[in-house]
């Protein structure tokens, strides 16, 4: 896993504008820009969350709680789609055994996402969020402004409008 930090900007956050980067794995990164950190999930074609996405939503949540510096934190999945869900491609290797065993890992990633404590926690979402709800992951989350295309399979009717 290629992960690191960065200082200086980038082409920008969930808000846009210049972000620092704080953290960045191979398909999550953390930016953080005036007390705001984006947790941001980046993995083509629509954020399938395979077992290293999972690692690295569950670092950068930690990073997050622990800096003084992030008083909110967005997560954020691009324009396109917020999560597609369990990568199902990945799975199809997998013993029945095997997934209860990663299912675990996949429910602790976003665990860590939902105990960054003494912040406010939203997810930005636009598109499709299948499979896997924040709605229903993150009791603590407040989710406000969803865009107009925000959609979830899991809770659809449970949808803020925008």
């Amino acid at each position: 896993m290629s992960e690191g930090t960065v200082t200086g900007g980038t082409d920008g956050g969930a808000g846009g504008g210049t972000a620092d980067v704080v953290w960045f794995g191979t398909v999550v990164r953390l930016e953080v820009e005036g007390g705001i950190g984006t947790i941001r999930l980046d993995r083509p074609k629509v954020n399938a969350l395979d077992a290293a996405m999972q690692e690295e939503i569950r670092e950068a949540a930690g990073l997050a709680a622990a800096s003084r510096d992030v008083a909110a934190v967005v997560v954020y999945g691009g324009e396109r789609a917020f999560a597609a869900g369990a990568d199902i491609k990945e799975m199809q290797a997998m013993s029945y055994v095997d997934m209860v065993e990663r299912s675990a890992a996949l429910q602790s990633s976003f665990t860590a996402v939902a105990r960054i404590r003494n912040v406010s926690l939203v997810y930005g979402i636009s598109g499709p969020s299948s499979g896997l709800s924040p709605y229903n992951q993150s009791p603590v989350a407040s989710v406000t402004n969803a865009a107009s295309s925000a959609r979830s399979s899991s809770l659809s009717s449970e949808m803020p409008s925008a």
